[in-house]
């Protein structure tokens, strides 16, 4: 089995450092983009082949919401999971982000364990 490829976008510095350390330490490959413009750009190069995508709600130049609108329009079907910090505890707000087509939606304030699972759960591995 090959180790999943995921590309993680988010225009913190240190949100970034911080969940790029913990996906390596679990064995995973990842690139990172400081916005969605950057991470659309480099989720359509031809030479990636990310397994996965998790982006940020709000970022400068592009939202990771289209940023997913992006991908699909140019029929890149790569999974995206969406955390934010500006998400509640409303379910119908998570549901709607579910429906507009990300493959889960999280807080970042998320459990490591929790995070961990629902990758495993999108990408096999």
């Amino acid at each position: 089995m090959s180790v999943a490829n995921i590309l993680f976008v988010d225009d913190s510095s240190l949100i970034r450092k911080l969940i790029s350390e913990i996906l390596a330490s679990w064995g995973y490959v990842v690139d990172l983009a400081e916005d969605g413009k950057e991470g659309l750009e480099r989720a359509m190069d031809p030479r990636s082949q990310f397994t996965l995508i998790i982006t940020d709600l709000q970022m400068p130049n592009m939202s990771g919401i289209r940023l997913l609108q992006e991908l699909r329009r140019a029929k890149n079907e790569t999974p995206v999971i969406l955390l934010s910090s500006l998400l509640g505890d409303d379910p119908s707000v998570y549901r709607e982000l579910e429906a507009q087509g990300f493959a889960a939606v999280m807080k970042k304030d998320f459990d490591q364990d929790a995070l961990r699972t629902v990758i495993r759960n999108i990408v096999g591995s």
